[in-house]
């Protein structure tokens, strides 16, 4: 009995560790500006480490979005933002985060210019998951990307 409560302490502590380290990149970022990059870049790359050990799903996906999310909101590299974006979708296609990584995936590729592709997520977001905060906003989006267009 004591072990199982034991474990279940040690892996929330873990997921609380990691949220906290990817949290402190994530400000060091916006106070350092981009002169860190190379650092931010080793940070992630150990975070990806850490990930690697880490069993719930949940956590994983979480780290993986967060990460993403760095990369492209905070050192602008899009394609890095969408490789992980991508491995969420294809390693765990069915997770708590789907419809926020589709539409996460539709943002960076209309940022990066690219809105054939965008809309496909978007579409598929409003269609597959039209009852979330991220079909709204995929809504939004398409408004905006074929009110571009005409």
């Amino acid at each position: 009995m004591f072990y199982g409560i034991y474990k279940i302490m040690f892996k929330k502590i873990n997921i609380w560790v990691v949220l906290g380290v990817i949290g402190l990149c994530y400000l060091f970022v916006i106070f350092r500006g981009k002169n860190s990059k190379f650092k931010i870049n080793k940070k992630i790359e150990k975070l990806s480490e850490v990930s690697k050990k880490i069993e719930d799903i949940d956590e994983i996906v979480g780290m993986k979005y967060i990460m993403a999310k760095i990369f492209r909101d905070k050192l602008n590299d899009y394609e890095k933002a969408c490789q992980k974006l991508s491995e969420i979708l294809d390693q765990y296609p069915e997770n708590i985060l789907t419809d926020a990584v589709m539409f996460e995936l539709g943002e960076t590729y209309h940022l990066m210019g690219n809105d054939e592709i965008s809309k496909k997520y978007f579409n598929n977001v409003v269609s597959t998951y039209p009852e979330t905060i991220s079909a709204r906003k995929a809504l939004e989006k398409l408004e905006l990307i074929t009110g571009k267009e005409e």
